[in-house]
C-alpha cells in the first residue's frame, strides 16, 4: 500500500465503530509513502475503533508516511483507542508527527525508533509488491522476531515477498533477509576468518620465496 492520500488515513482508513464493526488484518505487509491534507492524522493508517482487534498487524513494515495531524505511521481514536495489536512490525521513520498516536499491544514491535535499523528504498526486491529491505546492520530487526509468529498462519514461513523465514529465527517486519536466521552471528566472524586465511597464505607465499632463492620452492606432486 503505497503513494496513496486522503484527509485521514492516507494509506488505509478503518471504521471500526459499532454500526460499522470494520476490521483491518495485515500480515507480511508494507504500507509506505502515503500522506495526509492539512493537519490530517494517520499518514499510513486511520483506525477508528469502538471494539479490540480493529487493526491487527503481524510482520508489517510501516514507514515513510507523513501527517501533521498525529500518528503520521497509525493514527487511533475512539472509545476502544488501541492503535493496532499484533507481533513482529515495525512502525518507524514517519514523518510531520510521532510515529503512533495511541497504545498499542504485542511482541517484538519497533514502534517510534530507527536505531539499529536500516531500511533500504521502498523498491522492487522480488516477489510482486514493493518492500523495504532489512540492510547489513539492522540489528534491532534481523533475527529479532518472535518465531512461533513467523512459523503460524497468517504469516506461514514466508516474507512478504515468499521468501522463506525461520525455522531457526526470523526478522521483524515485511521482509526477510535471505542466508539464514544466524546472519547477523555468522556475519560477525567472516571478517576474522578472511584475515587468518590471508595470513596464512601470506605466510605460504613468503616461505615459497624464500624457497625459490634456492631452488626448492616446486609445484605439489612434481
Amino acid at each position: 500500500m503505497s503513494e496513496n492520500g486522503s484527509a485521514l488515513g492516507g494509506g488505509i482508513y478503518n471504521d471500526g465503530t459499532v454500526n460499522n464493526g470494520g476490521t483491518v488484518v495485515l500480515s507480511n505487509s508494507t504500507v509506505s509513502a502515503n500522506g495526509v491534507a492539512g493537519s490530517g492524522a494517520g499518514g499510513g493508517i486511520f483506525n477508528f475503533s469502538q471494539g479490540p482487534d480493529k487493526l491487527l498487524l503481524t510482520n508489517t513494515t510501516i514507514t515513510n508516511n507523513g501527517a501533521l495531524g498525529g500518528g503520521s505511521g497509525i493514527a487511533s481514536l475512539g472509545t476502544f483507542a488501541v492503535a493496532f495489536a499484533g507481533n513482529n512490525n515495525i512502525v518507524a521513520g514517519n514523518t510531520g508527527s510521532a510515529d503512533i498516536d495511541g497504545p498499542f499491544s504485542g511482541i517484538r514491535n519497533i514502534v517510534g525508533t530507527t536505531a539499529n535499523l536500516f531500511l533500504g528504498p521502498l523498491a522492487n526486491n522480488g516477489g510482486p509488491t514493493l518492500t523495504h529491505a532489512l540492510l547489513p546492520g539492522s540489528t534491532a530487526a534481523i533475527g529479532r522476531g518472535d518465531l512461533t509468529t513467523c512459523t503460524t498462519p497468517p504469516v506461514n514461513s514466508v516474507d512478504q515477498r515468499g521468501q522463506p523465514r525461520g525455522p531457526i529465527a526470523c526478522s521483524i517486519g515485511a521482509y526477510e533477509p535471505q542466508g539464514g536466521p544466524g546472519a547477523r552471528s555468522s556475519t560477525a566472524s567472516i571478517p576474522a576468518l578472511s584475515n587468518w586465511m590471508l595470513a596464512l597464505l601470506a605466510m605460504l607465499l613468503v616461505g615459497c620465496v624464500a624457497l625459490a632463492d634456492r631452488g626448492r620452492c616446486r609445484k605439489s606432486g612434481r
